[in-house]
């Protein structure tokens, strides 16, 4: 069972969207080595023995962090013991006034890595849950009114196009897009696109990555904004939506085809996903390109962060691992709020979102 609590001198739930609670459910789905013969929804959903709690904690400053990584024995030297399960809504104000450069990069890294994970544990949980599908589609002939629908919003999530159930061609790209990304490109590209987290996106919206709007009035004004653009910086209401709303757009957007064909190759190759390698299809995200491409790899490489990739989130029971499934009305608020393709090039790119 999954339960959410606060840290002690945190303000819990302080400015989080109400979806972050449905996002969080009990679950006694286990992750590793279960055979399922249902679809993950939460009311089929059945409890097992261990309880693991997801900490929700927004910090007033950087010692509440730090204390609350001391208190779980959670370092960047003890990784291969694995992430307590928490969520910080935001970067506390004196990140980047109080520590030493190295010390803040690894408290950056430390608080966004167990959202990473879990972001992760989400889209393993939607690819479980459309295969299931599939396959009882395949042996059976038919799916539920339930299952069809169930099956379509996930579709429209990864804005698909196609009935995924009768249209082989939607099945296998359904399936190319509802995969991981290596934790080492993730934190990478966070730290590269909000300077550590110190940027003003990331201080006033959360926003990690560089992500855009055009609504009007539903994000950050760019202090440089060209005149006659209209485009602003995407507004989230805490660190985790930033992290979930980076990866659909790398999962769905036309102009990250190449991402997800290195990606489907290494998975072929049976290879691990590397984020090295993977950043190569990354091309569009900036116009520096290739420049920062490089910039993305030397992150990787001069912080170690190969190493994430095989961090796991912590559970209760060592046997067990939590596992986080998304709502459908969460997958839904999502797609709502979502930002627009955060790239740099010119707008010709948005035209096929």
């Amino acid at each position: 069972m999954l339960l959410q609590t606060s840290y002690t001198k945190c303000r819990p739930f302080a400015g989080l969207h109400l979806w972050l609670a449905g996002f969080i459910l009990i679950s006694g789905i286990l992750l590793a080595g279960c055979q399922q013969s249902s679809p993950l929804s939460p009311s089929q959903a059945s409890p097992v023995a261990s309880t693991a709690i997801v900490k929700v904690i927004e910090p007033d400053d950087i010692e509440t962090l730090q204390k609350h990584f001391k208190s779980n024995s959670y370092s960047w030297d003890n990784l291969d013991y694995g992430a307590p399960p928490l969520i910080v809504t935001r970067f506390p104000e004196d990140l980047d006034h109080r520590l030493r450069p190295e010390e803040m990069k690894r408290t950056f890294l430390l608080s966004l890595l167990p959202m990473v994970l879990m972001a992760n544990q989400a889209i393993e949980a939607e690819r479980q849950e459309i295969e299931v599908l599939f396959t009882r589609h395949d042996h059976k002939g038919l799916l539920s009114a339930e299952e069809q629908k169930r099956l379509q919003e996930m579709a429209d999530y990864y804005k698909l196009q196609g009935d995924p159930v009768t249209d082989r061609r939607a099945r296998a790209l359904l399936l190319h897009r509802v995969d991981i990304l290596p934790p080492s490109l993730v934190l990478a590209q966070a730290a590269a696109e909000s300077g550590w987290g110190t940027s003003r996106f990331a201080r006033e919206g959360n926003n990690l990555f560089g992500q855009r709007t055009y609504r009007t009035g539903n994000g950050i004004v760019p202090a440089n904004r060209p005149t006659g653009e209209t485009h602003e910086v995407k507004r989230f209401g805490s660190l985790f939506e930033s992290v979930r709303s980076y990866m659909r757009n790398l999962n769905t957007h036309n102009a990250y085809r190449e991402f997800r064909e290195l990606r489907a190759k290494l998975r072929r190759s049976d290879r691990p996903l590397n984020g090295a390698i993977l950043a190569s299809g990354l091309d569009a995200y900036s116009t520096r390109n290739g420049d920062y491409i490089n910039d993305v790899r030397a992150i990787i490489r001069s912080n170690d962060l190969s190493r994430t990739n095989q961090a796991v989130l912590r559970a209760t029971d060592p046997t067990s691992t939590p596992a986080f499934i998304p709502t459908m009305a969460e997958l839904l608020a999502t797609k709502a709020e979502a930002a627009e393709f955060p790239t740099r090039k010119p707008s010709t790119l948005w035209a096929n979102p």
